[in-house]
């Protein structure tokens, strides 16, 4: 009992213990500062690199919506493209149907060639054969009719002669009316042809400006 009094009461036990005390202190309290200044630098660290991903966030989102737009453009060009090919499909076929319209009928005057280089062709075309339906066969019509009527009573063996050939002008008339309808048809394809055309030109062009563009000023 003595002995344990003496050594907890030993002046060099206690300065040892404040001197492990000190020490605890010292090191704790340099753990500490450590400990805060790393915090600062993961603080730091941690706002730096928050910052640089919402630089990243929206430069991708840019450069993505930079990428569909491109994209976009590039289909519509050749949307465009495609309307004025389909285009073209209808003008081969519809001028098929106008050669078989001449083809069954040896009475129609129709150039071997269709020549499709002016507007005012067609229209020319056109005014013609409605001409030739009015000035001539109609009057023909008129002319047999008027033949029927005067032998009807004394001469009526020429009147199946005189119908054969007014069926002959109806077929006439209804042949080139039917010509008439196809290269009005024709010429709308024309029409539309030309405004296709105009816009897909003109939409390419843009597209590769555009893109011009952005590959120059792509790092």
């Amino acid at each position: 009992m003595d002995e344990y009094n003496e050594l907890s009461s030993n002046p060099i036990d206690e300065a040892s213990s404040s001197l492990v005390s000190q020490d605890h202190n010292y090191y704790g309290d340099s753990e500490i500062t450590n400990q805060l200044q790393c915090d600062s630098k993961e603080n730091t660290s941690s706002i730096s690199v928050e910052t640089i991903d919402e630089l990243q966030v929206e430069l991708d989102a840019t450069y993505k919506t930079l990428i569909d737009s491109i994209v976009t453009a590039r289909q519509a060009c050749n949307k465009l493209k495609e309307r004025k090919v389909n285009c073209l499909k209808k003008i081969e076929e519809q001028k098929t149907i106008i050669n078989n319209i001449r083809e069954q009928s040896e009475s129609l005057t129709l150039p071997n060639e269709i020549n499709d280089s002016s507007d005012d062709d067609l229209d020319n075309e056109i005014s013609s054969y409605k001409d030739q339906v009015k000035q001539k066969h109609c009057a023909r019509i008129a002319l047999y009719s008027e033949k029927i009527h005067h032998d009807i009573d004394e001469h009526h063996a020429n009147i199946p002669h005189y119908i054969n050939a007014i069926r002959e002008e109806l077929n006439i008339i209804d042949a080139k009316v039917q010509l008439i309808e196809a290269l009005k048809k024709l010429d709308s394809f024309y029409r539309e042809y030309k405004i296709f055309h105009y816009q897909s030109d003109a939409a390419e062009k843009r597209f590769q400006n555009a893109l011009a563009i952005f590959e120059t000023n792509k790092l």
